[in-house]
């Protein structure tokens, strides 16, 4: 499928009750995260472009939960947002020990039209 847009998927920041080692990221990438994103017709029709901010807790085993909209453009693009993280699964965050701890972290997801 040919998208007409660019989305841009990075971390901004991960929040755990203990230091950890590493980060939750999404299992397979961001970029798998990305082809979950489907832009809204009515949005690109409208012209709706920008940055939703999504905040999401990541349990021991990697599922999301409380997923919600820190920032959000509207046009179905929030919603769009939510969708791909909900359908996504994570490494979760490790502690020093490797142990898999829960975790918050914030992703935005960029919809730029082409």
């Amino acid at each position: 499928m040919i998208k007409s847009f660019l989305l841009f998927l990075f971390l901004i920041g991960c929040q755990t009750a203990a230091p950890t080692a590493r980060m939750p990221e999404p299992i397979g990438g961001m970029n798998t995260l990305y082809a979950r994103v489907e832009y809204p017709e009515s949005a690109r029709i409208a012209g709706i472009q920008g940055r939703v901010l999504i905040q999401l807790n990541v349990n021991e085993r990697g599922v999301p939960s409380d997923i919600k909209v820190l920032e959000g453009i509207g046009g179905g693009c929030d919603e769009a947002a939510i969708r791909a993280v909900r359908s996504s699964r994570f490494t979760p965050a490790r502690d020093a020990s490797g142990t898999p701890v829960p975790s918050t972290m914030i992703i935005p997801i960029v919809f730029r039209l082409q």
